[in-house]
């Protein structure tokens, strides 16, 4: 993973650890982040158990980065 995505990586840790609900614009980041760690192409689409395996998923690659 190269550093910019760490850097964001760390942006949205923040983000997803203190917050329950997210905005539209904070989903977008949280997709766009997924999918450029995944190679997948995730979008936003109101559905919150979507979102909520989005967001462990993120949690998982931040654990296995040390972040």
């Amino acid at each position: 993973m190269d550093q910019e995505t760490l850097h964001e990586l760390v942006d949205i840790k923040i983000l997803i650890s203190t917050k329950q609900r997210f905005t539209n614009l904070e989903q977008i980041k949280i997709y766009n982040l997924y999918n450029k760690i995944t190679g997948e192409n995730k979008q936003p689409n109101g559905c919150s158990a979507c979102l909520n395996n989005t967001i462990s998923r993120l949690k998982k690659e931040a654990r296995l980065n040390g972040i």
